[in-house]
């Protein structure tokens, strides 16, 4: 005999995890504009080969810093070329990226490594990190 279900379905941690980490990337890139935070450039703005520039969301520390993932001040929006293909990219050029930040966005350099070390967060914090990024891009 089956049991009947009570309430919402739980959503799995790691689908849980994903979504949670795609709306920290919408929030990154909304709180920078739409704008490259490096170079200033606009989401969508063409390119040198006339494609349209698309704002990627850039974790400060590794996402394999669980504590940090899924957080806001962890994440700078970066064109592709200040990301991953110009020679002073964040990928490219860590030790000038780390400067830049430092120099540009000392709040959040401040914030990241204060925070690095923290507990990561469990399944009922990740729920209600999630719930305040949904907030934070008004869904």
């Amino acid at each position: 005999m089956k049991r009947k279900r009570r309430g919402p379905k739980k959503v799995s941690t790691p689908r849980l995890r994903r979504a949670t980490l795609t709306l920290w990337s919408r929030a990154v890139r909304a709180a920078a504009g739409g704008k490259c935070e490096v170079c200033g450039c606009a989401d969508g703005s063409l390119n040198d080969k006339g494609n349209p520039r698309r704002l990627n969301a850039h974790h400060i520390e590794d996402k394999a810093c669980q504590a940090l993932r899924f957080d806001p001040m962890n994440g700078v929006a970066l064109c592709p070329t200040c990301h991953k293909f110009g020679p002073d990219s964040a990928h490219r050029s860590p030790l000038w990226f780390m400067e830049w930040l430092r120099y540009n966005r000392p709040v959040r350099y401040m914030y990241v490594k204060e925070n690095r070390t923290a507990s990561p967060p469990s399944r009922e914090r990740l729920v209600e990190l999630a719930q305040t990024l949904r907030s934070i891009l008004h869904e």
